[in-house]
């Protein structure tokens, strides 16, 4: 953990892929009233134990809701096909679970941050994906910073204004 010298209330760590579930997990569980999550892809639908870390980050923000967390998810919308459908599935899962999800459909939208109870944040290279949590060396940042978590909060709201909520297809609809 490195600390910043100039604050005794902000601390930050550098977060693997091996700790980026409990990390996030604990923060979505320890948040009281709001959760402002962006991430570019979103896969609900992973199965198999080495996809649990996934599962519980979801399920995470899922439980959070409600408790009666104010959670708002923030996705991409990829170019190639396979990764815009696991996004309409994703906004097809929360929106079951009344968590309110908007696409930025069109704004060119790659962030990856969640903010928690403007306090706690997490910014980085993790998507919610089997990539990020399986696959791929990603590193993401932890941080306790109330101004940092402000200007992200910020930027999410500037981004959920320009995005939109998309009417689920009956095609997506499972049996």
């Amino acid at each position: 953990m490195t600390e910043n010298p100039n604050s005794a209330n902000r601390r930050v760590v550098l977060v693997d892929s091996c700790e980026f579930s409990a990390i996030f997990v604990a923060l979505a569980n320890q948040s009281r009233h709001s959760i402002l999550a962006a991430y570019y892809l979103v896969n609900v639908s992973p199965v198999g134990d080495e996809f649990r870390s996934q599962r519980q980050a979801i399920k995470a923000l899922v439980r959070a809701k409600a408790r009666g967390v104010d959670v708002r998810l923030l996705l991409g919308w990829p170019s190639r096909e396979v990764s815009k459908r696991r996004n309409l599935l994703a906004t097809q899962f929360f929106k079951r679970r009344k968590v309110p999800v908007r696409v930025a459909t069109q704004i060119p939208f790659h962030s990856k941050f969640c903010v928690f109870d403007e306090l706690h944040g997490l910014l980085g290279s993790h998507n919610l994906t089997v990539g990020s949590f399986v696959e791929n060396v990603e590193i993401s940042v932890a941080f306790r910073s109330s101004d940092m978590c402000r200007e992200l909060a910020a930027m999410h709201h500037r981004l959920w204004n320009d995005s939109q909520s998309i009417a689920l297809s009956p095609a997506l609809e499972k049996p």
